[in-house]
């Protein structure tokens, strides 16, 4: 494990469904299908996979540290990018950029991230971004 990440959270309560080519990520807390219709309707780009994160999820403090082992276990080390899509906001404490360039580390891959989590807009058609930063994604890299 590269420096910086401890032993991964329990990913317990978190469920993880396939939808298309991507993983939804989400609680008994949040209803499925409205993710899963999400991750099912996004563009589908070439060697990526997306995975969808419901708020429940987004928000928790070890939502980067939990990705790892979900990303391992769901998808078995794919060799694309992973495009993360982060519905509803960080908890505070997160800071996306880092956190996803530690990921990008751990797990050897492109990952890409919106700078703020993203709201479904009423329209259910589209991602808007959850604050007055825009939506503006960023590509972290593996050393």
């Amino acid at each position: 494990m590269s420096p910086g990440w401890t032993d991964p959270p329990s990913t317990t309560g978190v469920i993880v469904e396939t939808a298309g080519d991507a993983l939804v990520l989400r609680t008994e807390a949040d209803a499925g299908e409205p993710f899963v219709a999400l991750a099912v309707a996004l563009p589908v780009e070439a060697g990526q996979t997306a995975v969808v994160s419901a708020p429940t999820v987004t928000g928790r403090t070890d939502f980067f540290e939990l990705l790892p082992d979900l990303l391992i276990e769901h998808l078995g080390g794919s060799a694309g990018a992973v495009r993360v899509v982060a519905t509803g906001a960080y908890a505070p404490s997160v800071q996306a950029v880092p956190a996803a360039r530690k990921l990008a580390e751990w797990v050897g891959q492109d990952v890409l991230v919106p700078v703020v989590g993203l709201v479904v807009a009423p329209d259910g058609g589209h991602l808007l971004p959850a604050d007055a930063l825009g939506s503006i994604w960023v590509t972290c890299s593996p050393d």
